[in-house]
C-alpha cells in the first residue's frame, strides 16, 4: 500500500507537492505542478496557502511560498518524515479507521460513523476504498472485523506506525514505556545492545504484539505453517521459555502464534548481531537454503572469487527472512535505496523469482508490492559488492609514546596497508575487537600482537603483510564454510 492512499484531496496534493520539490533539481512552476498533479492553478494555490497557515500555526516546520509562477519549499534540517506524515494523515478518514480498528475485535458502521462525526453513506464509500488499498497487503475489513493473517495484520501496522508516528509521539503512550522497560531484558537474553532505531522498532512491535493479542479469534494458521521447520528447534523453544516469562505479568489467554509473531520479527529486521543470526541459519530450513543459494548465484553473477563474509550473508538472510515472513507493506514514495542502478535490477529479479518459486515454494508470480519492496534491498547487496570488497580486517594501533611520535608509525602503517582496501588500521580502543594489534612495546595480552622493534622496518613490513594474507585467507576460507554448511549445532559460537 502507498500512504498517499490514506490522504484526503489536500493532504495528498500537499505531499505531492513535497515529493515533487524534494526530487526537483531545478525551481517549479505552479503550472507544471497543476498539471502534473490534474489540479487547477487556483486549486493548488488555494491548498498550499491553507496548508501553511496551519502548518505554521503548528509550528511544523515545512512551508510553501510562491514567487511569481514558481512555487519553492523551505524546510526545517529537523523535520522528520514522521512528521510531516503524522500533519498529513491524523485528519484523514481512511487512517482513523485503521486507527479505530488497531486494537478492537469488531465494529457497527452505526457507531464508527459516530465516532468519526461521518455519514454511514460516506463510511461505506471509505470502507470500499481502504478495502482495495489493503488488497494487496493481502488484509480486508470485513462484518466488522479487520481480517487476514495475523503476523500481516500485525507488521502492516508496525509500518504504518513507523511511518507515520515521531519518537516523541510514541513515548506519550503508556504501552509503548512499558515495553521500553523490558528491553534491557532482550539485550541480556541475546548478549546484544540495541541503538536507538532498533529500540524503538523492537518496543513498537512489542506495543502492537501486547495490543493485538487482548482480541480474540486471532488467524495464526499461515504463521504455523510459515513455522514448521522452526517451531521444535532449540533456539526457538529457548525463545518460547523467555517470553512466557515476560507474558506472565500480562494475565490474559495465550496462543503460541504471540511467540511465533516475536519470532519472526527478532529474526527478519536487523536486530540482532549476525552471529546470533547464524545460529538460526544453523537450523536449516527454507531461508538458510535461500541465503546459501543466493550466495553462490551472486558469485557466479560477479564471476570472480567473491569474498562475501558477514555484511553480505547477513543482508541476505535478513532480507530473505522478511521475503519467507511478511507480505505486507506501506510505502511512502520517500524510499531511497542507494543508488539506481538499473545493470542490476534484472539480476536481483531473477535472484527473487528463483528463492520465490524453488527455495519457498510458490507457484504464483511475484506480486507487484514484492518486486517493489524486495527487488530494491537486493540490488542495494550488488552495489555494495560492486564496489566494495567485503572482507576487511581490522587492525589496532597502540602506542606508549606520546602523539606526536606515534602519529608518523600510524600513518606509515595507513600508507603501506590500507592501499589494498583489505584492512583499515585504527587507533587502539580499549575494549574493541581486533584481527590483529600492532604495538610498538605498549604490553598487551592479547595473543594477536605483532610488536615493533624502533619503528616499522622492512622486515616489519615483510612480516605483517604475510600475517595479514593468512587472516584475510582464513576469513575467505570461514564465509565460504558458513555459505555452504548445511547445519551445525547451537553451540558453536
Amino acid at each position: 500500500m502507498q500512504i498517499i492512499d490514506l490522504l484526503e484531496k489536500r493532504e495528498r496534493a500537499i505531499y505531492q507537492v513535497y515529493l515533487r520539490l524534494q526530487d526537483s533539481k531545478r525551481p517549479l512552476t505552479l503550472k507544471e505542478l497543476s498539471q502534473e498533479l490534474d489540479l487547477s492553478r487556483s486549486t493548488l494555490v488555494r491548498y498550499v496557502q491553507s496548508f501553511c497557515e496551519q502548518a505554521e500555526e503548528e509550528q511544523l516546520g515545512l512551508s510553501f511560498r510562491i514567487e511569481g509562477d514558481f512555487l519553492l519549499m523551505e524546510r526545517s534540517p529537523l523535520l522528520t518524515k514522521q512528521d510531516i506524515l503524522s500533519f498529513l494523515c491524523r485528519e484523514c478518514v481512511k487512517y482513523q479507521i485503521l486507527l479505530y480498528l488497531f486494537d478492537k475485535d469488531e465494529f457497527s458502521i452505526q457507531a464508527l460513523s459516530q465516532t468519526l462525526l461521518i455519514s454511514e453513506a460516506t463510511l461505506n464509500r471509505q470502507l470500499s476504498s481502504l478495502n482495495k488499498c489493503l488488497r494487496e497487503n493481502q488484509i480486508s475489513i470485513r462484518s466488522g472485523r479487520i481480517k487476514g493473517s495475523e503476523l500481516q495484520i500485525r507488521y502492516f501496522y508496525f509500518q504504518l506506525f513507523w511511518q507515520t508516528m515521531s519518537k516523541a509521539q510514541m513515548e506519550k503512550r503508556t504501552a509503548y514505556q512499558e515495553q521500553l522497560g523490558n528491553l534491557p531484558i532482550f539485550e541480556r537474553f541475546y548478549e546484544t545492545s540495541f541503538n536507538p532505531r532498533q529500540e524503538q522498532q523492537l518496543a513498537l512491535w512489542l506495543t502492537i504484539l501486547q495490543k493485538r493479542m487482548r482480541l480474540r479469534n486471532l488467524d495464526f494458521q499461515e504463521l504455523v505453517q510459515l513455522m514448521k521447520p522452526y517451531a521444535e528447534h532449540k533456539f526457538y523453544k529457548r525463545l518460547r521459555k523467555f517470553a512466557l516469562t515476560i507474558h506472565q505479568q500480562y494475565a490474559i489467554s495465550f496462543h503460541e502464534g504471540e511467540i511465533m509473531c516475536l519470532f519472526a520479527f527478532l529474526f527478519s529486521q536487523f536486530l540482532l548481531k549476525p552471529e546470533k543470526l547464524e545460529q538460526v541459519l544453523g537450523f536449516g530450513g527454507p531461508i538458510m537454503q535461500a541465503t546459501s543459494w543466493a550466495y553462490q548465484a551472486i558469485r557466479t553473477y560477479f564471476s570472480w572469487q567473491l569474498p562475501m563474509v558477514e555484511e553480505g550473508l547477513y543482508h541476505l538472510n535478513q532480507i530473505f527472512s522478511q521475503f519467507y515472513f511478511f507480505k505486507a507493506a506501506v510505502q511512502t514514495g520517500m524510499e531511497r535505496w542507494a543508488v539506481a542502478e538499473d545493470q542490476f535490477k534484472e539480476e536481483a529479479l531473477r535472484l527473487l523469482s528463483e528463492v520465490h518459486q524453488k527455495n519457498y515454494g510458490q507457484k504464483r508470480p511475484l506480486t507487484a508490492l514484492e518486486r517493489a519492496v524486495f527487488v530494491p534491498k537486493l540490488v542495494s547487496l550488488y552495489v555494495y559488492l560492486s564496489q566494495v570488497k567485503p572482507i576487511r580486517l581490522r587492525v589496532g594501533f597502540v602506542s606508549s609514546y606520546h602523539q606526536v611520535l606515534a602519529y608518523p608509525l600510524l600513518h606509515q602503517l595507513r600508507q603501506s596497508f590500507e592501499r589494498n582496501r583489505f584492512a583499515s588500521i585504527e587507533e587502539y580502543e580499549e575494549g574493541a575487537t581486533y584481527d590483529l594489534i600492532i604495538s610498538d612495546g605498549f604490553p598487551l595480552k592479547d595473543k594477536q600482537v605483532y610488536y615493533l622493534q624502533g619503528g616499522l622496518a622492512y622486515q616489519d613490513l615483510q612480516s605483517l603483510k604475510a600475517i595479514l594474507e593468512g587472516l584475510y585467507q582464513a576469513k575467505e576460507l570461514e564465509a565460504e564454510k558458513i555459505s555452504q554448511q548445511p547445519t551445525f549445532t547451537i553451540e558453536r559460537r
